[in-house]
């Protein structure tokens, strides 16, 4: 299967539903199944560990790299065959420290699509609906 043919809710479907490999980040960051809609995605993520900073803490890239991942992703669902993005910008606030070995879910929202820029807010929330972490981007849009 050729990705480049796919619109990008179809690829973030496939890819949310372990259809097609997901990036080599999710690896590093675990992000373990989510749910994409157009203009829409929701990752389960989970910290651990390997996260820490120094003072045993998970480090607050990890939500940054998350809400920066499901935000994207969120855009991506709007855009055609072939076509990507890049981060311009991202704007995190941090609520509360960031649990290991807890599930976790990002979900990203887009807010406006341009012709060359999209823009999309984020939350970092547990299962209860608290909130750990609150995001804003802006990606600039890549033709084929």
């Amino acid at each position: 299967m050729n990705v480049h043919t796919l619109n990008g809710l179809q690829l973030m479907k496939m890819m949310a539903s372990g259809e097609i490999p997901a990036p080599n980040i999710a690896e590093l960051i675990p992000m373990l199944d989510g749910e994409a809609n157009r203009g829409k995605m929701n990752l389960r993520v989970r910290a651990d560990e390997r996260h820490y900073n120094p003072q045993e803490i998970v480090h607050g890239g990890f939500a940054a790299t998350v809400l920066d991942t499901t935000m994207a992703c969120a855009i991506q669902t709007l855009l055609g065959p072939g076509c990507g993005l890049c981060t311009i910008d991202l704007d995190i606030k941090y609520f509360k420290a960031i649990p290991t070995n807890k599930d976790l879910f990002a979900k990203g929202s887009v807010s406006e699509v341009t012709r060359q820029i999209g823009f999309a807010r984020g939350e970092l929330v547990d299962q209860a609906g608290n909130i750990y972490a609150a995001s804003s981007t802006s990606c600039m849009l890549l033709d084929k």
